[in-house]
This record gives structure tokens, sequence and C-alpha cells, in this order.
């Protein structure tokens, strides 16, 4: 058995009670040098350690404790090591039994612990006498004890990275839901790099490509939740504009689909495909286009004191517009039959309900749930 690797064993006991910084150095599958460290690793260290031991793969990232007594060792990519191998080489080098577990996550967390190593032993120890005299002891009043040190400072909502975290796990669900779909790669490249950016501290950029991200969603069809007893109302505004922007896309869209359509509708005997020819979208919309219309203009023209209400009205008028959307004939028809029928495909539910629930979940911020 090789000799054991003290101090490999001694950072990976500190690291379950405190995050470190780790680098795995392997070739193939197999592990062939670990390190773990409470200060950043060199990138100098790491090019050695490939060289010394001839490997061409090279893991970095973050090693914390669980209550179990596991290590999870978070990486933005996933690991093409085992985490059988690696707690092989963990028994063989450092002598524990402890469980690797790989987590991928989008953003790691900066580990520069400045603190000293917890001491082995006691420090200061009286050494024994070489003379053979014994010396009466002198009695002396023990100093006081140290005070405790400060508390650390609490992390509030306004630590730059603890609010970034917090948003981006808000959103995983809805990133996770539009993996496969059109923007699914696109969502997934513009992720990685809020998690660089916020890697380098830059969080401006971060929230930016938060941002960008919520439109993609948006874009395809897929509304971030929003918990109302969270939403900051200062976020509105923003978030109103992003989302009346996405209505008048999802009508414009509405409209067009529907003109090309109408040509063919005007051939047909059916009076009700006619309507839908004559009139348009207002055919399709029942009786809440104009309740849409200036529920929209009540909201944007509302005083502070009255905005909340604005917004629960227009939460109502949003939800009634749905659900006549999804019970709507005349829009069935043309969605289902349009494009055997006429030659023209239409996507008016999935549009005007993408729309409306863009609407619905900006005014989550400034409306009761």
């Amino acid at each position: 058995m090789p000799e054991v690797d003290k101090e490999l064993a001694k950072s990976i006991v500190q690291a379950k009670k405190k995050p470190r910084n780790f680098a795995i150095v392997a070739k193939g599958s197999n592990v062939l040098k670990l390190a773990v460290d409470k200060r950043p690793i060199k990138d100098g260290s790491i090019a050695k350690w490939k060289k010394d031991t001839g490997g061409n793969i090279v893991l970095r990232g973050v090693v914390q404790g669980t209550a179990e007594g596991d290590l999870v060792f978070l990486m933005l990519e996933a690991s093409p090591i085992t985490e059988a191998k690696l707690k092989k080489f963990i028994g063989d080098t450092a002598d524990l039994t402890t469980r690797p577990v790989f987590k991928v996550v989008p953003a790691l967390a900066e580990v520069d612990d400045q603190s000293p190593d917890e001491q082995e032993g006691k420090e200061g120890e009286a050494t024994e006498k070489t003379s053979g005299v014994a010396e009466t002891p002198t009695p002396s009043v023990p100093p006081p004890p140290p005070p405790p040190p400060p508390p650390p400072p609490p992390v509030t909502a306004a630590d730059p990275a603890l609010a970034f975290n917090a948003r981006l796990k808000e959103l995983m669900p809805e990133i996770k839901q539009a993996s496969a779909g059109a923007q699914g790669t696109l969502i997934k490249q513009t992720t990685a790099e809020a998690g660089a950016a916020a890697q380098k501290k830059d969080f401006a950029l971060a929230h930016q490509l938060l941002d960008k991200i919520e439109e993609l969603l948006i874009a395809e069809g897929i509304v971030p939740n929003v918990d109302a007893n969270k939403a900051d109302r200062n976020e509105f505004p923003k978030r109103w504009a992003l989302a009346k922007k996405t209505w008048l896309d999802s009508l414009d869209t509405v409209n067009d689909q529907i003109s090309k359509l109408a040509e063919k509708l005007k051939q047909t005997d059916d009076p009700e495909l006619k309507k839908i020819a004559e009139f348009g979208l207002a055919a399709l919309t029942g009786n809440f286009k104009v309740p849409m219309m200036a529920g929209i203009r009540d909201v944007d023209d509302a005083s502070a004191a009255a905005l909340r209400s604005m917004a629960n009205n227009l939460q109502d008028v949003i939800d009634g517009f749905k659900t006549h959307l999804a019970s709507s004939a005349r829009i069935q028809a043309c969605d289902d039959d349009g494009q055997e029928l006429f030659g023209v495909k239409t996507t008016i539910r999935v549009e005007l309900t993408r729309g409306l629930s863009a609407l619905r979940a900006a005014l989550a911020y400034v409306a009761d749930e």
C-alpha cells in the first residue's frame, strides 16, 4: 500500500467542516492526483502535477461536506471519472473511507480562507528540566481568557453573490423545462455565461444575462414563476415593459397568421369561419379584447396607491381570457384544421396564451395572490 498522504488527509477532513478548493488530475477514468486547499489552487501547480503524473484531464471546483459525512465535489461540468474511482483513490492515498459525490452547478462560490489551520496539540508546553534540582513552582495568576471573536456579518439579500444565486435558483426549473425547446441550446449557453460572470464578481453582467434568459424563456412560451410574497416591487416597471412587448409580439404573430388565412376562409360556406375572415382577431377574442386594452391602460396610468387594485383587476381579465382561449371552438378550428384544410398553419391559442402569461407574471410583482 502506498504511503499515506497526511496533508491530503488533513485537507479532506477540513473540507468536511468548511468549503475548500479542489483540483483533480486524471488520465482517462483514472485519478492520478487530488489536491484540496483553502486557498485558490494555482495554474502553475496544476501544470506541474500534469507533467509529473502524465495526466491529461483536469477537474476543478469546490468541495464541501454533508451532514452524513460525505464529500460533495461541485463543478461546472460533468466529471469523466466515476465517484467509485475517486473513492478508491482517496482510500488508497489518504487512508479515508469518505464517499465522494459529484454535482454539476451553474456557478461556484469563491473560496479563499486565510484563517490559520486548526492547531494540533498544545503549543508552548513546558520542556522537561535537564538539571537534577527540582525547582519550586512560582505561583502565578492565569491570564484572563481572550474575548470571543466577533460574530461573522450576517449574509443578507444585499450580498450580490447571494442575490445572484437566489435568482438563478428560482429560474432553474424553467431553464430545465426549456432545454429541449428551440431556444434550449442558447439558454444553456447563456446560463453558463451568467455563472462565469458571477465567478468573476461581475454581477451587473450576470444579472443582464439572467434578464436575457427570462426573455428567451418567454419566447419559448415558458413564463418564470414569481412569488408575490418575495417579489421586489421596484422590478415591476422593467418586467411590465418586457411583458407588454411579449404580448404585442404575440398579437402581431396572430394577426399575421389570420390575415394569411382570411382569403381562404372567405371562400368557405361556414358562417363561423367567414366571421373570422371578416373581423379578424376580434372574432376570436370573445368579449375580452376591450377589457384587456382598458386593463393594460389602467395599469400604465395607475398611481402607486391604485396600482395593486388595477393589477388585481387585470389578472382577473387575463384568467378569463385564457379560459376562453382553451374552450373556443373557432380558435380550435383554425389551429387544428388550418394547415390541412387551407394550407395555413396557425398557433393562435399558443401565441395568445404566451402573451397573457407574460403579462400575468409581471403583474405578480404588484398584485395580490
